[in-house]
């Protein structure tokens, strides 16, 4: 799968997450948990191995000079602005649809700004990072979807899908550097991890068990297996 072709399935997303209910409700459940299973097998099993080479990448640049495990705190840090983001919304309840949709876009931009990188050896095979983000994205959407469908209906989940293709234009303007772009990678880890479980605990009697610890089985034993 090219890059492009990544951020074209990564902007599609966005436009269908509303429609798994029509999947009816027990394959509803079943299809998001599943979709959380790979998300979440993906984080532990590739994506933060592989910020730990990150590390060696961000101690030599001296970008941060004064922080060790600068990925594990930048990965730690977007599990907690995600946190922050969803303690937001519900302290502001006029303006929880517009927090939701646009944290939702900042972090769509970053993960098409990593995605079209050339430097950003983390994500390869692309295949993988398309598949797991993509399915990650697709419950997170969702979810913004269910709770404000008419405003994530009418401008939301194009402001999304536009986000990801913006990230991806935008390493044409600016280009990062390997160590900086293992940072944002750290960020995008910790806040996937937040956001799949802060979508799945709370709806615990409704999502399937059974879906989500077999798809998070059969993922990791993919990428094992691959060597990824």
């Amino acid at each position: 799968m090219t890059r492009y072709g990544a951020l074209a399935v990564l902007a599609l997303v966005p436009l269908v997450a509303g429609g798994v209910h029509g999947l009816g409700a027990r394959w509803h459940a079943r299809s998001l948990s599943a979709a959380g299973g790979v998300a979440i097998a993906y984080v532990f099993v590739h994506l933060l191995p592989e910020l730990s080479a990150g590390q060696v990448e961000v101690e030599g640049s001296g970008l941060i000079p004064f922080l060790e495990r600068h990925v594990y705190v930048f990965a730690l840090f977007g599990l907690v602005a995600a946190f922050g983001n969803q303690r937001f919304a519900l302290a502001h309840e006029t303006e929880r649809a517009a927090v939701a949709i646009g944290v939702a876009s900042i972090g769509a931009f970053l993960v098409g700004y990593s995605l079209a990188s050339r430097d950003d050896a983390a994500i390869q095979p692309i295949i993988f990072f398309t598949i797991a983000l993509g399915l990650h994205y697709l419950v997170v959407d969702h979810g913004i979807a269910s709770r404000y469908p008419h405003t994530y209906g009418r401008v939301g989940r194009y402001l999304v899908s536009g986000s990801v293709l913006a990230g991806g234009a935008m390493t044409i303007l600016v280009e990062m550097s390997p160590a900086a772009l293992a940072l944002v990678l750290a960020i995008i880890a910790g806040a996937v991890i937040l956001e799949t479980f802060r979508h799945e605990l709370p709806q615990a009697g409704s999502i399937n068990f059974v879906a989500f610890l077999s798809s998070a089985a059969g993922y990791t034993a993919l990428l094992l297996a691959l060597g990824e």
